[in-house]
């Protein structure tokens, strides 16, 4: 029986105090030499089946000695650990060095595993991906026991558990969907939301196999918007306006209907995007610009990567992310400006003058779409003001993800350019065969 990690709650220097105490202990260079034995083994392994083999004489020797906290050669055994974690090993092998992870983890403590996380994450955050369906529940306990526990230690290795995580919500509709959500909420509450939020996005920019999790979750934890620039304001009950209500509508009805493969709910987030489990309405109590750091610069970019680069599921959810988180600035049109107000203005900075469905498709078709576009220095204007908040986007921003938008029409897509036209106009357009000979909504035509 283990006995309980005695570096719970004990700073660095204090650790390697208690180290250096244990290090003289006389079980110690016993503890050492079985150790460095059993390690020896794994050189001479032959078939998986001796991997296994070598595994459990592994854990009898750290059994023996568990009233030693500490690991002698902490760096070969990891990297015995990470062989027996290869991708073509079967899942027996698997169990048994994940059951190796948890009595060193057991035993050597929170303090010292955020110490060496540097050699113990190694191969473990990669396996969910290709782990037989018996490993993976035991892997997410893992998960919960030992790294989510640790709070603001675990930053170091926060990309590679939220992208596990992010993993685990390729299932929905199952037990591991519904617990990776869950865990990524107490990973939020138990760190600083920045750096946990720049981990998500850094998934959603870099990983394209984790990019529609990504974005699912992303839809479903965003913080509520405050009242954008023009529209009503609520009642004294704290009921919307018709307006408002109205325009919520409009956000469902751009997110369903034929063509697409998964609907939206009231908030605009898809339905597919989430299992009748989770919690839908439960947002992440943080500011918007918390929720987004460096929104000029990596969740730009993540958006237009998800735009350019995802398949149609994936672009689907973007765009539903800029309908209802991301709306088109909205304020007043001067005397000088066309009648589409701050929409007609992004537009004649994009280029696109007078915007029809046609002439879109045409001036679209032009453009490449295997570039990633990236904002002008010209006419960049600074954000706005939405409510007592800064809006995240600047208008050179939104430019160029109008510009990256609009290259999704010629794809003629209607659960696409049903979307993008939604986003643009803020209202369902009608429903017809084509997604590109689209009719303008009548409040929207020059």
């Amino acid at each position: 029986r283990l006995l309980p990690a005695p570096s719970e709650g004990m700073d660095r220097a204090s650790v390697e105090a208690q180290d250096a105490v244990h290090w003289r202990d006389p079980k110690f260079r016993h503890f050492r030499d079985e150790l460095d034995s059993a390690l020896q083994q794994f050189e001479r392994a032959q078939e998986w089946a001796d991997l296994i083999r070598y595994l459990q004489r592994l854990q009898r020797v750290l059994t023996k000695y568990s009233q030693l906290p500490v690991i002698p050669d902490k760096i070969l055994v990891a990297k015995r650990l990470f062989q027996c974690l290869n991708s073509s090993l079967p899942s027996g092998v698997h169990l048994t060095t994940l059951q190796t992870y948890e009595l060193i983890f057991s035993r050597i403590g929170s303090a010292r595993l955020a110490r060496d996380l540097a050699f113990y994450t190694e191969g473990i955050f990669t396996l969910y991906r290709h782990a037989a369906y018996q490993v993976k529940p035991v892997l997410l306990d893992l998960f919960e026991r030992h790294f989510v526990t640790l709070g603001a230690a675990v930053v170091p290795c926060l990309p590679g558990l939220v992208m596990a995580l992010l993993t685990a919500m390729e299932d929905v509709g199952s037990e591991y969907h519904s617990r990776a959500i869950r865990l990524l909420d107490q990973l939020a509450s138990g760190i600083p939301i920045e750096p946990f939020m720049s981990a998500v996005w850094g998934c959603l920019l870099r990983n394209s196999s984790v990019r529609l999790q990504a974005l699912n979750y992303i839809n479903l934890r965003f913080p509520p918007a405050l009242a954008p620039l023009g529209s009503p304001a609520p009642d004294s009950n704290g009921t919307p306006s018709t307006a408002g209500a109205a325009a919520a509508g409009g956000a469902a009805g751009a997110g369903g209907g034929n063509g697409g493969a998964c609907g939206a709910g009231p908030s605009g987030v898809a339905s597919c995007c989430t299992s009748p489990g989770d919690d839908i309405g439960e947002r992440l109590p943080v500011s918007r610009r918390a929720f987004c750091p460096d929104a000029q610069g990596s969740v730009l970019r993540s958006l237009i990567v998800a735009l350019q680069q995802g398949d149609s599921l994936v672009r689907r959810t973007a765009l539903e992310l800029l309908v209802t988180h991301f709306p088109l600035p909205a304020g007043p049109a001067s005397s000088e400006e066309r009648p589409f107000g701050a929409v007609g203005r992004l537009m004649d900075a994009a280029g696109l003058g007078m915007l029809t469905p046609s002439r879109a498709a045409a001036t679209s078709a032009g453009k490449s779409r295997g570039q990633i576009l990236t904002p002008s220095a010209a006419g960049s204007r600074p954000p706005r003001l939405v409510g007592d908040e800064e809006q995240l986007f600047s208008d050179t921003d939104f430019t160029t993800l109008l510009r990256v938008a609009l290259t999704l029409l010629p794809l003629c897509e209607w659960s696409l350019s049903r979307r993008v036209l939604f986003w643009v106009f803020r209202s369902p357009p009608p429903h017809v065969s084509s997604g590109v000979n689209l009719a303008l909504p009548q409040d929207a035509a020059p």
